[in-house]
């Protein structure tokens, strides 16, 4: 049989190794030679006859029991043969069980031993129906037997498990990239390949497989991009075939604080801060003449958000790059000014049904897709609905016109908006 080889070891101690009496002799002279050659003669029939009425015996000792191995060891069985007789003998020594036999003669002089059994690589090179659990075998000669019994344990597998992921619990803000690190590792006893899965929000996100040996971890790194998901807390989850580990970190959106501006006239108000994205002036004017209101910095064009005659009471919009701006208010009475910079990651579910008579700013609101708008007015001048991202380069209007107006469109917006409306009279929006 393959990777299999028959173990015949002399016995150490008082067992002669066969051939070998252990001892060192000196050279004797001629006349001791020919003394000790008559003794022989005289002694010869004597000692022939005790020959003949002594016996070989071989008997067995120390047999391997209870001993476990694992599927990548060797396996050995075996036990001590020891001729206890007083004459040299021969006997066939067999090992007998139901999953491996084998039988030899062998031949020992009296006192001498040795260790008879069998060997195998691992237990793979056993050829036997079953070679894992309790096996239990025989070792025979004419005189005597003995029992014995191996384990060969289950073959391992591997065992894919997480041990550590970060971050977890953390706060962070709307728009910032975050990087989650898991660590995981095959726990079992052999190597092995795994499907190893990434959730955000029980939505797959990703997948990929990933192969450990036995004890090996590795740390996977995975990005999120806020901007993506809506404000509030975000779970996520890794699983492998045997294992998961969840977390969750808290995206939040700090809107910057409202600056606020008051005054009578034409006015210039400095260090007007914007972190960039959708800017909101909400103002009031008390006048007959124009009322225009303008941010404006080192680029080649001003940011208009109103431009009208006479009294005013609403609110404009438009997205901004980031920067120190002046405030540039033109007005012939009495006004005032908040400049907001709305942030928000979530938005109130459509259908949404506004209304008002003055230009007006309305949101968060959550849209997604291509959605149908109906819109009514009643006034002389500009009727105008665009849908603001609160970053961005540009707005998704709705309708463009002018007096009075009544109809519907269709649009279409992702993610969270803000409803701008320009009107000169009584308006009415309704989108789904």
């Amino acid at each position: 049989m393959p990777n299999r080889r028959k173990v015949l070891i002399g016995l150490g101690g008082s067992i002669a190794l066969a051939g070998c009496s252990g001892e060192t002799e000196e050279p004797e002279s001629e006349d001791q030679d020919q003394t000790e050659e008559d003794d022989s003669e005289e002694q010869g029939s004597e000692s022939g006859q005790q020959e003949q009425e002594g016996e070989a015996v071989f008997e067995l000792s120390e047999i391997i029991d209870g001993e476990t191995y694992s599927q990548d060891e060797e396996v050995i069985i075996g036990a001590n043969v020891e001729n206890t007789g007083d004459i040299a003998g021969e006997q066939t020594i067999e090992i007998s069980s139901e999953w491996y036999s084998y039988e030899e003669t062998v031949e020992l002089e009296p006192g001498e031993g040795v260790r008879f059994g069998a060997r195998w690589n691992s237990p793979e090179d056993i050829e036997a129906d079953n070679t894992t659990g309790n096996l239990e075998y025989t070792i025979l000669t004419e005189d005597d037997e003995l029992s014995g019994s191996i384990t060969i344990e289950e073959p391992g597998e591997a065992v894919f498990e997480f041990t550590d992921v970060e971050p977890d619990g953390v706060t962070v803000n709307y728009g910032e990239e975050v990087e989650l690190e898991v660590t995981i590792e095959n726990t079992g006893d052999q190597e092995g390949t795994q499907t190893l899965e990434y959730y955000l929000d029980d939505e797959l996100v990703d997948e990929s497989q990933i192969t450990l040996d036995s004890s090996e971890s590795t740390a996977i790194t995975v990005g999120i991009n806020t901007e993506l998901w809506s404000e509030g807390e975000l779970e996520y989850r890794f699983t492998s075939e045997d294992d998961e580990i969840t977390g969750s970190i808290e995206i939040t959106i700090d809107e910057p604080a409202t600056q606020s501006f008051s005054g009578s006239g034409q006015s210039v108000e400095d260090g007007v801060e914007i972190e960039g994205g959708l800017t909101v002036v909400e103002a009031t004017h008390s006048g007959e003449s124009n009322f225009q209101v303008s941010l404006v910095d080192d680029s080649e064009f001003d940011d208009n958000f109103i431009n009208v005659i006479g009294d005013f009471d609403g609110s404009q919009a438009d997205l901004i790059d980031s920067g120190e701006y002046m405030l540039d208010v033109n007005a012939d009475g009495s006004w005032s000014i908040d400049i907001h910079q709305p942030r928000s990651g979530s938005g109130e579910d459509l259908p949404k049904s506004l209304s008002g008579s003055e230009p007006d700013v309305v949101g968060p609101i959550e849209f997604g897709g291509t959605h149908v708008a109906d819109g009514s007015h009643s006034g002389e001048s500009n009727f105008q609905v665009q849908v603001y991202p609160m970053e961005g380069s540009f707005a998704e209007t709705v309708f463009n016109e002018i007096g009075e107006f009544d109809g519907e469109t269709t649009f279409s917006f992702d993610g969270v908006g803000w409803v701008d409306i320009n009107a000169d009279g009584s308006w009415e929006v309704n989108i789904e």
